[in-house]
């Protein structure tokens, strides 16, 4: 006979509140219980982030009796850790990253933490964190952030501060996850290049607020997050910034990224990634009368807020920030050269061949082609701008760590004929 749920035991528990694991669960008196649904119990105690160990079973019952006692084992993890690294690459340069977090708030598996990280090129960040794990007794994670951040390298065409509120609600479905955002931000920027006009910098330096809507849905289908040998991954995110709060622009922003894995077996990978992106304004910037901009789409987004592309995890024979089409998202300066100020259309491809070398250590070989467009719909084939490359990776236990070079198979005049990169994790 089928077997159903009469009593469950908790058993572990201390600081952890019976109800938090009731709720968790999700399981009945009198429901069917199965060894499937036994797993999905363990995963959702486990997806809380505060037990060490699970261990969900089911007692023997009189003979003949369908009804059977569930008993729920739990080993609670210590609740408050602090976290502390230094690290390199070859866009941040030296960065450290400090950090404190209580998983298990009340014991209702609340959680707060605060995190600061900091680089040498001016890449720093703070931010406080709320998480709940449920909302009322729907399993919806919301998650609360406060955050500061400042941007202010050398391959950024302009500095960047944002500082501001979110909170974004989070349903997850086995491999699927759905959020809904609402963001809030004070926007600031500052050394805008020198090729651009008086007026335009005056325009561009003015503080601003944004209010955001911003949906999402992600679908993960790879056997490994960190190192994937096969399957793929699908993401689709649209921002909605609207007029509210007293904010100063309103435009819809959608990107897209779809990644494929093929597992060759021993001759190694085949990775894949598409990326695509598009801003559309719905309200109007004002311009001044040598606006290099003048009649582009991407005159009436912040230069904050556009699409940039190149760097080790985007279009890797580019610097980071450096792609473009000049006259349109690379502006001329008075020495002749060029700088990044983004655009409303993006579209990236990477093919990658990733094969072991020996022990930890591997090799890949890449081809990335791409642009970025001052409107999403001028994306053309012809402006696509194209790399080959190869590079070395050692697969680390906190993820790959990854050098190499890309080169530039059509360049322009002015542009250097290489990059190279270094950094951890991989590109897609």
């Amino acid at each position: 006979p089928q077997r159903v749920v009469d009593r469950i035991i908790l058993r572990g528990n201390q600081r952890t509140r019976s109800d938090v694991i009731r709720r968790t669960i999700g399981l009945d008196r009198g429901e069917p219980v199965s060894d499937i649904r036994l797993l999905e119990i363990e995963r959702s105690l486990y997806r809380l982030g505060i037990f060490s160990r699970v261990d969900v079973s089911v007692l023997r019952a009189g003979l003949g009796s369908p009804e059977r006692d569930v008993l729920i084992r739990v080993e609670e993890g210590l609740p408050r850790r602090i976290t502390y690294g230094i690290g390199y690459d070859s866009e941040d340069g030296v960065r450290g990253i400090l950090g404190y977090a209580h998983n298990n708030v009340g014991g209702r598996a609340f959680s707060l933490r605060t995190d600061l990280r900091l680089s040498a090129e001016g890449d720093n960040r703070v931010r406080f964190i709320f998480d709940q794990p449920y909302l009322g007794r729907r399993p919806i994670e919301l998650t609360s952030t406060l955050f500061w951040e400042e941007v202010d390298d050398r391959d950024l065409a302009f500095d960047v501060t944002r500082y501001g509120a979110r909170t974004e609600a989070v349903r997850v479905f086995d491999d699927r996850r759905v959020s809904l955002g609402l963001d809030y931000r004070e926007v600031e920027t500052s050394d805008l290049p020198e090729g651009l006009p008086t007026t335009e910098k005056e325009r561009q330096n003015q503080p601003y607020q944004l209010t955001s809507l911003v949906p999402s849905f992600f679908w993960d289908r790879r056997d490994d997050p960190i190192a994937p040998t096969r399957g793929w991954s699908s993401l689709a995110q649209l921002q909605y910034a609207f007029p509210a709060f007293n904010t100063d622009a309103e435009f819809l922003k959608v990107f897209a990224q779809q990644t494929q894995y093929v597992d060759l077996g021993r001759p190694g990978v085949i990775a894949a990634s598409l990326r695509l992106g598009g801003i559309e304004p719905l309200s109007t910037l004002p311009a001044g009368p040598d606006d290099p901009l003048a009649g582009l789409p991407s005159r009436h987004v912040f230069i904050a807020e556009r699409y940039f592309a190149g760097g080790d995890a985007s279009h890797r024979a580019y610097g980071r920030n450096d792609l473009g089409i000049r006259g349109e998202t690379l502006i001329g300066t008075e020495d002749g050269g060029f700088v990044p100020v983004g655009g409303n259309g993006l579209l990236i491809l990477n093919l990658e061949y990733r094969f072991p070398l020996f022990g930890a250590f591997g090799g890949t070989v890449f081809y990335d082609t791409g642009n970025v467009w001052a409107d999403w719909r001028s994306i053309d084939l012809d402006d696509f701008k194209d790399g080959v490359g190869l590079g070395a990776s050692y697969l680390s236990p906190i993820g790959p760590i990854r050098a190499g070079i890309g080169w530039k198979l059509e360049r322009e005049p002015g542009e250097d004929e290489y990059e190279l990169f270094l950094n951890i994790g991989n590109a897609f």
